[in-house]
């Protein structure tokens, strides 16, 4: 993902914002902490930003097929010892069902708006608050 970042990057000569839902905003958020210099900004919803796969539904299926989730947390609290500098907003819902809302509010990142809409991790995708939100945190 990195590679494509820098190409697009490469285009436009300036950073560029990630939006990302569910693991794609684990996956925009990375980008984030790995090249801040390609990044604008991070906006993510319904994506687990604290913790992995044990915050999520699919946690035991991940763990059945020999994954190991201590492993997984730990290689994750390794990673969060270095900041995401990027202006994040992090988008959640208490009705999510397959993230833990908890999971979604990051407490860590020095400039970070977390943000709580009514609907349901897949109703995250189409629901018009989020675009608005998105909307917002674009400019637009």
């Amino acid at each position: 993902m990195i590679e494509r970042v820098e190409r697009r990057v490469a285009r436009s000569g300036r950073p560029v914002p990630l939006v990302g839902w569910s693991l794609g905003g684990v996956v925009a958020r990375e980008v984030a902490r790995e090249r801040p210099d390609l990044v604008e900004q991070v906006i993510t919803f319904g994506s687990p930003v604290v913790g992995g796969p044990r915050y999520t539904r699919v946690g035991a299926a991940i763990e059945a097929r020999g994954f190991d989730l201590e492993e997984i947390d730990a290689v994750i609290a390794e990673r969060e010892t270095r900041p995401i500098t990027v202006p994040i907003t992090a988008i959640h819902t208490k009705r999510d069902g397959v993230v833990s809302w908890r999971a979604c509010v990051d407490r860590r990142s020095p400039n970070v708006q977390n943000i709580e809409v009514r609907t349901t991790h897949f109703g995250l995708g189409i629901h018009h608050e989020v675009f608005a939100i998105v909307a917002r945190a674009l400019g637009g």
